[in-house]
């Protein structure tokens, strides 16, 4: 019954949180942008047009950039994780379903800024 209990504890507080700007290191449901707009897992974002010119700058997949190809694909965030910048800032991923093995990783903040992805809920 203890274990239960303690299960039930850490499985509500593991992804239950919701992080605002500046993030603190860790993994989210929903995130509080600079610009005080609310992006959470299993929303929608469409991919906008490369920073760029033929690769997003902020849009990456497996230490690369992605091709100007996604530009207009909408896709569902799968995944919300602040990591280290520096070791004193955070900055907020997103991640989506790559197409191959590997996920794609936006880099929140400057991906809005910039206008390489748009948030459809907003």
């Amino acid at each position: 019954m203890k274990m239960n209990f303690l299960f039930f504890l850490v499985s509500a507080f593991s992804y239950s949180q919701t992080a605002t700007y500046p993030p603190e290191p860790g993994r989210y449901e929903t995130y509080q942008t600079k610009e005080e707009q609310t992006i959470s897992i299993g929303d929608k974002v469409e991919i906008g047009i490369p920073y760029g010119g033929k690769e997003f700058i902020f849009i990456s997949q497996g230490n690369e950039y992605v091709k100007s190809r996604l530009a207009g694909d909408i896709v569902e965030i799968i995944k919300l994780e602040a990591l280290s910048n520096n070791k004193t800032s955070y900055k907020m991923q997103a991640y989506f379903k790559g197409y191959g093995l590997l996920p794609v990783v936006i880099d929140l903040e400057n991906a809005l800024k910039v206008k390489e992805i748009i948030l459809l809920n907003q």
